[in-house]
């Protein structure tokens, strides 16, 4: 839903609509029926602007642990590129049940339009 509503580009990490992921080979071990196509090396060398790993859900708090879930988060986190060229985002989002954490990874040279002062974005 998130590509459909922001209408920014997205590359389909599991391969159901991208041909360079549909064609890699699974390997190892996966953990989830559906979710073991993965191609982190091409994910990164399209250079998306923002990458959202780990499930994609609102937080209670802040998290700066990496979390990944599928084969191609494994391979992006392991790549030396993502943390030369990625850093952590958290943005605060205000709804009924009080103040929830939506977080992703954004390039570093990569400048949002939306940017809140850090001492407004961190607890």
């Amino acid at each position: 839903a998130l590509p459909y509503y922001s209408g920014l580009p997205t590359i389909d990490m599991l391969g159901l609509t991208d041909p360079v992921i549909a064609h890699t080979p699974i390997r190892g071990r996966f953990r989830f029926p559906g979710h073991a196509k993965g191609n982190g090396a091409s994910v990164l060398d399209r250079k998306p602007g923002l990458i959202l790993m780990g499930g994609v859900a609102l937080g209670p708090r802040p998290e700066n642990e990496l979390r990944t879930e599928l084969a191609s988060e494994d391979e992006i986190a392991a790549n030396p590129r993502f943390a030369a060229e990625y850093v952590r985002v958290e943005v605060p989002v205000d709804g009924p049940d009080g103040r929830a954490w939506f977080g992703f990874y954004r390039r570093k040279d990569l400048v949002l339009p939306y940017n809140r002062p850090p001492s407004e974005t961190n607890p």
